[in-house]
């Protein structure tokens, strides 16, 4: 996911696309398909991606801990042809159609704990996850 926030992936339920910005070249992810969130629609541990407030209620219900007993996972889109062979270019790993997420438990991680030293949860870190993020 940090490959992906560090190449400008926009995060969203975008078709499959490139395009250029000024700052370098901007990656999209591929969209679930009707069938696919049709078969995630009633999951207890997938919510997949829809908007901004919706990622907001996630990290907030996460930090909250009412997601604990559960381990919900929120699904943002699979990796496009174009990212994959960047991906694949830099590293040699194919990831064409890897599905990109993020966990309840990692958003914790990520903003209750860093390496192991505890931290206070803040509007500020939940700013700052939305910013790598998106």
């Amino acid at each position: 996911m940090k490959a992906a926030v560090n190449n400008h992936a926009e995060i969203s339920n975008a078709k499959e696309n490139t395009d250029t910005q000024s700052n370098g070249v901007k990656y999209s992810l591929k969209e679930y398909t009707e069938h696919q969130k049709e078969n995630w629609k009633d999951s207890k541990q997938i919510i997949v991606y829809e908007n901004e407030n919706q990622l907001r209620n996630f990290i907030q219900k996460s930090l909250d801990g009412e997601y604990l007993s559960v381990k919900k996972k929120m699904y943002f889109g699979a990796i496009s042809t174009d990212l994959a062979e960047r991906i694949f270019n830099e590293t040699g790993v194919d990831a064409e159609n890897y599905n990109i997420t993020i966990s309840s438990n990692e958003i914790r991680k990520i903003l209750l704990n860093s390496h192991g030293d505890e931290k206070k949860k803040t509007l500020e870190d939940s700013e700052l996850l939305l910013k790598m993020i998106y």
